[in-house]
């Protein structure tokens, strides 16, 4: 596997990505996803030592790249932030992950959303 900015390998030996001391990594989850589907399996290990995980993202049908689990994961991640910064609990996406993770996407978003950004405009930043 070869990577380029802004993914990095993790401290879980996975590439991600370093966002304000919060490493977000990801994988191919074991389970099969449904319909021919890629499903990842995200890390966020935040500064507090705290590690959160799932499984519940998917691809497209057809499948997909550890590129483009981890972009979808950063969409959903940003999402989620500005759903809370925007109206707290009552938001649309505030509840996608865990309570600490949603508050920690909220305190990051513009550095999410460049992260984001430089990843999809290197369509090679992980080559499988």
């Amino acid at each position: 596997m070869k990577l380029q900015d802004p993914v990095t390998i993790t401290p879980r030996l996975l590439p991600g990505i370093k966002v304000g001391g919060t490493y977000i990594s990801i994988e191919y989850d074991r389970l099969p996803g449904a319909e021919g589907r890629a499903r990842y399996r995200w890390y966020a290990d935040l500064p507090s030592g705290k590690s959160f995980s799932g499984n519940d993202l998917q691809s497209g049908c057809g499948g997909g790249s550890l590129q483009f689990g981890l972009e979808s994961l950063l969409d959903f991640l940003i999402a989620c932030g500005e759903s809370w910064n925007y109206n707290r609990e009552n938001g649309e996406n505030s509840n996608l992950f865990p309570r600490e993770v949603v508050e920690w996407t909220a305190e990051n978003v513009d550095e999410l959303t460049m992260a984001e950004c430089e990843l999809t405009e290197n369509p090679e930043a992980i080559v499988e």
